[in-house]
């Protein structure tokens, strides 16, 4: 350090450096940008409906909404009802075909074991 530098620093004041002061502006300007994005943001938000302004006239909308949902949901049971049967009334169908598979390959056995036996000399 030279003497220079300790005079300076003793005679000097309190001064500002110009670093701190861009920081500063730096920082002012980062938060006027983060707000006003915000507001735009909100105002977009608001503007679309995403918030219902007046919720007071909203409530028939809301029944009729909650009406239609549960005429959906009872088609939706009765469709659900019918494919269980369905599928119920193809499994029956299907073990009365294996049933009668096995009956007729038990069958074809039986015959072909007979007529081994018929073309076997005595």
């Amino acid at each position: 350090m030279s003497p220079f530098d300790t005079q300076r620093l003793t005679r000097a004041g309190l001064e500002l450096s110009s670093r701190d002061e861009r920081r500063r502006r730096t920082a002012t300007f980062v938060t006027v940008i983060v707000m006003l994005l915000g507001a735009g943001g909100g105002a977009f938000y608001l503007r679309d409906g995403a918030l219902p302004i007046n919720a007071m006239g909203s409530s028939a909308a809301l029944a009729q909404e909650n009406a239609a949902l549960l005429d959906d949901l009872q088609r939706l049971r009765t469709e659900l009802g019918m494919e269980k049967a369905t599928r119920a009334e193809l499994n029956r169908q299907a073990m009365e075909l294996h049933a009668e598979i096995n009956e007729l390959t038990t069958r074809l056995e039986f015959l072909a074991a007979r007529e081994g036996r018929v073309d076997q000399p005595r």
